[in-house]
């Protein structure tokens, strides 16, 4: 009994260098590595999403304004504050996702 516990007591303490081959740092390291890339690599494409759907936003936002101004001054000067609230909070979207 005691000889079947040593081996496998032996077996799963030899697993991570048999897995990860392990030249270097314990396996629990090239994991957390490999986990924070790949968090990494996600947050860049969100980011990446963001921002395209920001400028998008944006774009249809200015030719939007653009055709209020041609076709009723009016309303664009009554609105004129949500218009600049919209334009400024698009602008801080667009500047955050593009920085990362």
């Amino acid at each position: 009994m005691k000889k079947m516990f040593n081996l496998v007591l032996g077996f799963f303490l030899g697993i991570p260098t048999m897995l990860f081959g392990a030249p270097s740092g314990s396996p629990l390291s090239k994991i957390t590595q490999q986990a924070e890339k790949q968090i990494e690599n996600a947050s860049g494409d969100i980011a990446g999403v963001v921002n395209v759907v920001s400028a998008s936003l944006g774009f249809i936002w200015l030719v939007i304004m653009l055709l209020m101004y041609f076709f009723a001054p009016e309303q664009l000067k009554q609105n004129m504050k949500i218009f600049v609230g919209a334009g400024i909070l698009l602008g801080v979207v667009y500047g955050i996702s593009a920085a990362y």
